[in-house]
């Protein structure tokens, strides 16, 4: 695909209306995926690692930690190492995106691309500070998901979905809109992203992560709202917890454990005191009896004298 081509094909996409995407040059400079990687373009530079934009609200950042630990989660009950997952890490796909990411820091033109949540397949899964695609095998995320706010949300639907799919080609793209329960899935057929099949339950599955993304309403992490969650199958009731819930759920067996055994001491110490109680009564009972014989055998002499 030639500059000209690539150009000439991102513009009717994205759309009048849609916010300006990032400068020509640099899209004219995304349009390949491999080596070789002109490295000498990041010497004397600083890779950024945030944009300086917080997450939307609470309930935002909420629901990306909900995705990442329930993930992980996930691949640590299958004994899977070979992963990596992550929550508003910048992807640095070639580096002439990079240099312009860091001399173009005022830039409202977005070349960062900071998805809410990624899984990269395949990879290791020690903390990185960015994601550099030259230093990763050329890996690209195998799963993206956007969470949508009033001044995310047109670029998450243009600009983003047009990169992740023509340039990452990542496998499945989800967006969800915290505010508004709105769930929406691309995965990735002949080259272009096509809405996902909806299965019972309105659930998508992920042929990625071999789970069902879905939506459920209930309490996690001490907040009530309706949550993007991943399910084991797709009729499941419950969506599969995150750490976090699995050691609230531990500690509520623990604590259930302790109740019951508090509950057994004190029957076991109401069983003994009842025994006790019997014991006495049964020593009254044989003192009374031997006072009684005592009185007849009293009685009974002095009708003999």
């Amino acid at each position: 695909m030639t500059r000209t081509r690539a150009l000439a094909e991102i513009t009717p996409q994205l759309g009048e209306t849609s916010p300006p995407p990032v400068s020509r040059e640099v899209l004219a400079q995304t349009e390949y995926r491999g080596p070789p990687w002109d490295l000498s373009l990041l010497e004397g530079i600083e890779l950024l690692e945030e944009d300086g934009v917080p997450m939307a609200s609470d309930l935002h950042r909420r629901q990306m930690n909900i995705l990442v630990d329930g993930v992980s989660a996930l691949m640590v009950a299958r004994g899977r190492s070979n992963y990596y997952v992550s929550g508003d890490i910048f992807i640095y796909y070639t580096p002439e995106q990079a240099r312009y990411v860091a001399t173009h820091k005022q830039s409202e033109e977005r070349a960062f691309m900071g998805p809410d949540f990624v899984f990269i397949d395949g990879a290791t899964p020690e903390p990185r500070r960015s994601w550099q695609v030259w230093n990763e095998e050329n890996r690209y995320p195998d799963v993206i998901a956007e969470l949508l706010s009033p001044s995310t949300a047109r670029i998450d639907q243009t600009v983003k979905k047009w990169r992740y799919c023509h340039i990452f080609r990542t496998a499945e793209y989800y967006l969800y809109e915290p505010d508004s329960d709105v769930f929406t899935a691309y995965h990735l057929i002949d080259g272009e992203y096509c809405e996902a099949r909806r299965g019972a339950n309105d659930r998508v599955y992920s042929e990625k992560l071999d789970v069902w993304f879905g939506l459920w309403q209930g309490t996690s992490h001490s907040y009530t709202a309706c949550w993007l969650r991943i399910y084991e199958s797709e009729h499941a009731t419950d969506p599969f917890p995150t750490s976090a819930e699995q050691a609230q759920a531990e500690r509520q067996r623990a604590d259930d454990e302790s109740q019951r055994a508090d509950d057994e001491s004190q029957r076991a110490d109401d069983e003994s005191q009842r025994a006790d109680d019997e014991s006495q009564r049964a020593d009254d009972e044989r003192r009374r009896a031997d006072r009684a014989e005592a009185e007849v055998a009293r009685l009974r002499a002095l009708l003999d004298q």
